[in-house]
C-alpha cells in the first residue's frame, strides 16, 4: 500500500506539495466508497461517476489528480487483504462529521442504481461502525439520501 501511496506522490510532481496525510486521507476515503460500489458484485460506470463527484466535492482533489486518485483506489481496494489500514486512518485524520459525511457518500454510491442490494447495507454497516458512527447517524444519513433520491 505504502508502495503505491509512494508513487501517486512521485507522479504528481509540478503540484504544489500538500501534506502526506492530505492525499492519504482522500485515498482512504476513495477505497471505502470503492468498497462499497463492488459490495453488490458490480462496478457500474453511474458508481465511478458519483464517486468522482463525491471525491470532487468533500475532498480537496484537483481535476489533474483526480483519475490518478481513482485509479489507485481502485488497485488498492481490488489489493486489499484487509480495510483495517484505510479505517484506521480515517479513524485518526477525520473528526466525526466528516466521518459521518463519508457514510452519506457512502449511502449515495450505494443508491446510484436506485436500489440498495443487501450486501451494500452490510458493509456501510460494517464500516460505520469500524469508523465509531453512531447508529442514529447510520440510520439519518440513510434517510437523507433517500429522501434526496425521491426528490429528483
Amino acid at each position: 500500500m505504502f508502495q503505491s501511496l509512494k508513487q501517486f506522490f512521485d507522479e504528481l510532481n509540478g503540484v504544489p506539495e500538500a501534506p502526506q496525510h492530505q492525499h492519504s486521507i482522500e485515498l482512504a476515503c476513495a477505497v471505502l466508497l470503492i468498497e462499497i460500489s463492488k459490495a453488490d458484485a458490480t462496478i457500474s460506470d453511474e458508481e465511478l461517476v458519483n464517486i468522482r463527484k463525491l471525491i470532487n466535492n468533500s475532498l480537496d482533489v484537483q481535476s489533474e489528480e483526480m483519475d490518478n486518485l481513482l485509479s489507485l483506489a481502485q488497485t488498492e481496494s481490488a489489493d486489499a487483504t484487509s480495510l483495517h489500514p484505510f479505517v484506521e486512518l480515517v479513524n485518526t485524520q477525520l473528526e466525526y462529521p466528516d466521518k459521518v459525511a463519508l457514510v452519506r457518500s457512502m449511502w449515495q454510491v450505494a443508491y446510484t442504481d436506485d436500489q440498495l442490494d443487501k450486501y451494500e447495507e452490510y458493509q456501510i454497516r460494517k464500516l460505520s461502525e469500524l469508523l465509531y458512527v453512531a447508529h442514529g447517524d447510520f440510520i439519518r444519513t440513510k434517510l437523507e439520501v433517500l429522501a434526496l433520491r425521491e426528490g429528483q
